[in-house]
């Protein structure tokens, strides 16, 4: 339905938001404020989902969790950005824009390409079936939260520590 899409649109759109204060958490190097944040709002995600879809077993339901996340993931983050770093204000300027349009363009490939198989999928079968997949894909990428967190924080010490004769 257009209202699903229209919701699921907008919590894709606050989610790499969030994406873009975490590359900024990742250059100040405060990567434990972006954990904290994703640790915290995921486990949140988690709860309330189960809860709601033990209310409301629907895909409406999910999809309303989903842009709640995205809201809670992209609002904590500018928060924390806002008042750690610098004020964050909203401003139009046309240079920026132009500056960065290799980069939206980037952006909306990689996100074709990520929905490439959803949308394949759309062809071959029924929409209820399309559902199913993307609500299973959402559980297992939730899963993988954490660890991939997790990881993402270890991994520059352990690239930094190099390679000797002892590893």
């Amino acid at each position: 339905s257009p209202s699903l899409a229209l919701t699921l649109s907008a919590a894709a759109m606050f989610e790499d938001l969030s994406f873009a204060f975490s590359a900024l958490f990742f250059a100040r190097k405060r990567v434990g404020w972006n954990v904290a944040i994703g640790v915290v709002v995921q486990v949140v995600y988690v709860a309330m989902l189960v809860v709601l879809l033990r209310w409301r077993p629907t895909l409406e339901t999910w999809a309303i969790a989903t842009l709640i996340r995205g809201l809670m993931l992209a609002g904590a983050s500018a928060l924390v950005a806002g008042i750690a770093f610098v004020p964050i204000r909203v401003r139009w300027d046309r240079a920026f824009v132009m500056a960065g349009l290799p980069f939206i363009l980037i952006s909306v490939l990689t996100i074709a390409r990520d929905r490439l198989d959803t949308l394949l999928l759309g062809l071959l079968v029924a929409p209820a079936a399309v559902a199913a997949y993307q609500l299973a894909w959402r559980v297992i990428f939730a899963t993988l939260f954490v660890p991939i967190t997790v990881a993402t924080v270890l991994y520059p010490d352990l690239a930094a520590s190099g390679v000797d004769r002892h590893n």
